[in-house]
């Protein structure tokens, strides 16, 4: 409804094609027109399922491109989203970089680290081999005082499997 008034002040105001300011005189406003139709056409039929890649589905991704319309309403995105476009070989290179950069420290610390971590989480089992099965694992539940604590029936614990 909104966009329907606007739509309609607009083209009383400046025209729909052949004067100065037509609304559909540049890319924007044939893409402002497009969404408005194909939303409008969407309202009017407005489906109750919608089938994977159907006309419905691309009714409602057409829909979903209402957003886009900023970009002819406001001449500072026009701007940020130009500069973005000049901007994005530097960002494709910059990205490029962080990515070995990343490759080059996770090979370094698989180097170092490697194979040192593995280690069992049962403390009572010495080696690799026999770490298999379950354990009790005791549960730490407060730092308070509490009747049992050192009591090794008492003292609340799960069974956990060894890793």
């Amino acid at each position: 409804l909104t966009m329907t008034f606007e739509l309609l002040l607009k083209i009383i105001a400046n025209g729909l094609f052949f004067t100065p300011k037509a609304v559909v005189s540049d890319v924007g406003g044939v893409m402002t027109m497009f969404i408005y139709f194909t939303s409008v056409a969407f309202l009017m039929w407005m489906p109750r399922h919608v089938e994977i890649n159907s006309f419905a589905q691309l009714l409602m991704i057409f829909r979903a491109m209402r957003p886009l319309r900023v970009y002819t309403l406001v001449p500072h995105i026009r701007r940020v989203v130009m500069e973005f476009f000049r901007g994005f070989k530097e960002i494709l290179l910059v990205t490029i970089l962080m990515i070995v950069v990343m490759f080059i420290f996770a090979s370094f610390g698989v180097q170092i680290v490697g194979g040192k971590l593995a280690a069992c989480n049962d403390p009572t089992i010495t080696s690799r081999e026999n770490c298999t099965g379950i354990f009790w694992q005791k549960i730490f539940v407060t730092r308070l005082e509490v009747y049992g604590k050192d009591d090794e029936q008492m003292h609340p614990k799960i069974l956990v499997p060894r890793v």
